[in-house]
């Protein structure tokens, strides 16, 4: 077709054959000459290498924030992006762990469970109307394991000395919610709220 129209434009037999130009033209650059795109960067200075390289060294687990932070204190005057230049030129960067992040406060929230009654006590303050006395705050103290309440105080008002209470008013309430065999719980060195 080309020799039979020696004058026809290349870009437009690619048209007709359905190539683009681009595609046409385009040479793949091998990787090793590939450089990403930008101005060079500095080189960087072999004593400032090796420097940085020692401390590295000396404190193997650190990531090149940390590195940075040591080697200025020893009086390396270094920026982290130059350590970070540095630490992937060496290939010492630590690839960040993947963790999903429900797993991980899943595992934490597990550590606060508690694992016995009275592991665990759990405090609110609820705003409740009682017919014919009007509104009232219900501070409760309840048992995370077991779900048992263990005191409640009613009051008026909001304030921080009507809500706590000494924990000898708190142990006359587990008494008579409890009875006496099962309040021997372990002594608050303060009030409760």
């Amino acid at each position: 077709m080309i020799k039979s129209q020696p004058k026809s434009r290349l870009s437009q037999v690619l048209h007709w054959i359905g190539i683009s130009t681009s595609s046409w033209y385009y040479q793949q650059i091998p990787p090793e000459q590939q450089r990403k795109r930008g101005p060079l960067g500095k080189p960087i200075d072999t004593e400032l290498l090796e420097a940085v390289k020692s401390v590295a060294e000396m404190f193997p687990m650190w990531g090149y924030k940390r590195i940075t932070i040591v080697c200025r204190r020893q009086e390396i005057q270094v920026g982290k992006k130059t350590v970070y230049r540095i630490f992937k030129l060496l290939g010492l960067l630590q690839k960040p762990r993947p963790r999903a992040a429900e797993l991980y406060q899943a595992a934490k929230l597990f550590e606060l469970l508690p694992r016995r009654p009275n592991d665990l006590w759990q405090t609110d303050v609820t705003y409740i109307h009682i017919p014919g006395h009007g509104w009232w705050y219900a501070v409760t103290v309840i048992d995370y394991y077991s779900r048992y309440l263990l005191a409640c105080h009613l009051t008026t008002s909001y304030s921080a000395s009507e809500l706590s209470w000494p924990p000898d008013q708190l142990e006359t309430d587990l008494v008579f919610l409890l009875g006496d065999d099962q309040a021997a719980l372990p002594r608050a060195s303060s009030s409760i709220i």
